[in-house]
């Protein structure tokens, strides 16, 4: 671990460091009880700069760096009045904080009424678990179960005709003996007829050999509010005060379906299907609950064009609006009536009343005026926080481009295109995970490269490896959410990033993102520039021609694949190879489910791509039949 000198820590480096205005560390440093002037040497003890590292890494994005004490939390008073009659006041760090994050969140038709701490009551749970786990199919291992699920009751000499290898039986056989070794399938009869089990039906799906079960104890965290909640160990993380109450919440534990959602979360080394992980038993520990309650702010608004109010849960240990702790607050009524009860014994001792709030006339009609002079329908299009980093401007280095895109792939909700004019197998493969994720994320994913410009030495080679084209066509054939295709020429770099169906960004310059790599800690790279340009009507144009330009190209590539396969069918004494043919099934099928999806995205505008994708379909509805 590398150890920060005394020379290094100081107010000038760790500003530069940590990219942080100095006057900006100075009053975070103030407020926590630090004195410390605003001069570039000015030393930094290094535990103020370890809870500066701390605050920057865990805080999300654009969120202002406030030092706010646990004792802070932990002493704060209800507030009864609207922030309107009193925002020359001084207020403290935390309900600044409040304010400010609640200013992107609610629509401007909601006006604060106040806000009030209250205690939000989870436990932890442990258990005993059963589980399995699993080693993943061969290739092989992937077409025989996909050949016995088609057609069950198939001998040994059937499946080694279909895998190809005629009557040699022998690599048949060892496939044949591993997937019964480990129950995946079954052999009755004589000369015996193969089927899938019922755990090789399982195993099937998740493409894993399971492995007998072990037993291992793990912990689940249950929401007390929302006992359904699987995501109460990530939002519960901080240090909780144990309460003195012992309050079970409405939970099934000998549910075994519903302890496996929250073990998918909360225990993934025990409950992971995707990894190969199963939870078979799961059996309640006596006597191993632990109680928490953790401290949370409740905003309360009025919304003034229907005069009802709603509710938002601040995060103090997070520093922002927690969307999904406020979710679960509007849906339960027993935590509604928790946090109303609270503040109104708080409200009625000061004169003021949640349910009326007396107005006086001029109130009334200024109250009349926000809500007619505000498009409702714009009101509601709040900027969710994640969106916020990426509808700038903003102008980026090597290091920094390959930073905002590992971002991006994690936040984009809806389309991503990558339009690079190379894509070489070495830095294809680093972006690999990246683009998995987002496709398990069901985000439509389009790359564009381009045809060979005259920078390839064979007049038909590609403008992208062998290995990476390998990988876009079986991505294309495995997800209905990814497409690539090859562009007329080109040379420039382009993002075309749709967070989700309202929010947008693009982003321009030099660096190859198929094509080029570099390690974030790597020293001396080749400098590149991306620019993050915020979306416009220009780029509104752009995209309409590459998306045009990308639909072409893509029904051409399907239309050629088509009459390759049409004109093989047409002759008599063709025969597919089962390999193949199984191949050729599974592609077809999933072009069919990707017609449908490609008609959404690009047909709707253009009635004649939407003709050509009809079109295709019924080809290949032909050609499936002709494949027996």
């Amino acid at each position: 671990m590398k150890v920060e000198t005394k020379e290094q820590l100081t107010l000038q480096n760790i500003s530069k460091e940590l990219r942080i205005p100095s006057e900006i560390i100075v009053s975070f440093l103030n407020n926590k009880g630090t004195t410390i002037e605003n001069l570039p040497y000015e030393k930094v003890t290094a535990e103020d700069y370890n809870l500066l590292k701390k605050e920057v890494k865990s805080l999300p994005a654009n969120t202002p760096l406030i030092f706010i004490s646990d004792e802070e939390i932990k002493n704060f008073k209800p507030v009864t009045k609207p922030i309107e009659f009193w925002a020359d006041s001084p207020l403290s760090n935390l309900e600044k904080l409040i304010y400010r994050q609640l200013s992107f969140e609610k629509p401007k038709t909601e006006r604060v009424v106040g806000m009030t701490p209250f205690n939000w009551k989870f436990c932890k749970a442990k258990f005993s678990g059963k589980f399995s786990t699993g080693q993943r199919f061969t290739l092989f291992d992937d077409t025989v179960t996909e050949l016995l699920s088609i057609k069950p009751n198939q001998t040994l000499l059937d499946l080694a005709d279909l895998l190809g290898f005629g009557t040699d039986l022998s690599i048949a056989n060892e496939i044949v003996k591993d997937l019964k070794l480990n129950g995946v399938i079954s052999g009755v009869g004589t000369p015996e007829q193969y089927s899938l089990t019922e755990k090789g039906k399982s195993d099937h799906q998740y493409r894993t050999k399971s492995k007998p079960p072990t037993t291992s104890p793990f912990e689940l965290f249950i929401d007390y509010y929302n006992p359904a909640n699987k995501f109460a160990k990530s939002l519960f993380n901080h240090e909780a005060k144990v309460s003195s109450k012992e309050l079970k919440p409405a939970f099934d534990f000998s549910d075994i379906e519903k302890i496996k959602s929250l073990a998918e979360e909360q225990a993934q080394n025990i409950h992971l299907p995707k990894a190969g992980f199963f939870l078979q038993e799961a059996n309640l520990i006596e006597n191993s609950f632990e109680y928490f309650q953790l401290r949370y702010i409740a905003v309360i608004t009025e919304i003034l064009d229907t005069n009802t109010n709603n509710i938002w849960i601040f995060d103090p240990y997070k520093k922002d609006i927690s969307r999904p702790l406020t979710q679960i607050a509007r849906t339960s009524e027993e935590l509604q009536k928790s946090i109303k009860d609270s503040f109104l014994t708080e409200a009625k001792a000061s004169g003021e009343l949640l349910e009326s709030v007396q107005k006086d006339v001029e109130q009334i009609e200024f109250d009349k005026a926000i809500v007619s002079s505000i498009n409702i329908d714009d009101s509601q299009k709040s900027v969710p926080e994640s969106f916020k980093p990426f509808l700038s401007y903003d102008s980026l280095n090597t290091v920094e481009f390959e930073l905002e895109m590992e971002k991006l792939f994690d936040t984009v909700k809806h389309q991503l295109w990558l339009i690079f004019p190379w894509v070489k197998d070495g830095a294809f493969a680093q972006r690999l995970a990246l683009i998995r994720k987002a496709i398990r994320n069901k985000t439509m994913i389009f790359i564009a490269f381009s045809e060979n410009e005259g920078m390839v030495r064979k007049p038909n080679d590609k403008m992208v490896g062998e290995r990476a084209m390998e990988i876009l066509e079986q991505l294309s054939i495995d997800h209905t959410n990814f497409f690539f295709a090859e562009l007329s020429k080109f040379h420039e770099k382009r993002v075309f990033a749709f967070l989700d169906d309202k929010f947008k960004c693009e982003y321009s310059g030099s660096q190859n993102y198929l094509s080029f790599y570099v390690d974030k800690s790597e020293k001396g790279f080749r400098r590149e520039n991306m620019k993050r340009i915020v979306w416009s009507d220009k780029t509104d144009e752009e995209f309409e021609l590459r998306k045009d330009e990308f639909i072409n190209s893509y029904l051409k590539r399907l239309n050629q694949q088509l009459q390759r396969d049409e004109a093989q069918l047409a002759v008599p004494t063709f025969k597919f190879e089962a390999l193949v043919k199984v191949k050729k099934k599974m592609f077809y099928e999933k072009t069919k489910e990707k017609i449908e999806s490609v008609k959404r995205y690009f047909g709707s505008d253009d009635t004649d791509i939407e003709k050509s994708l009809t079109e295709i379909q019924t080809r290949i509805t032909i050609v499936q039949q002709k494949i027996k």
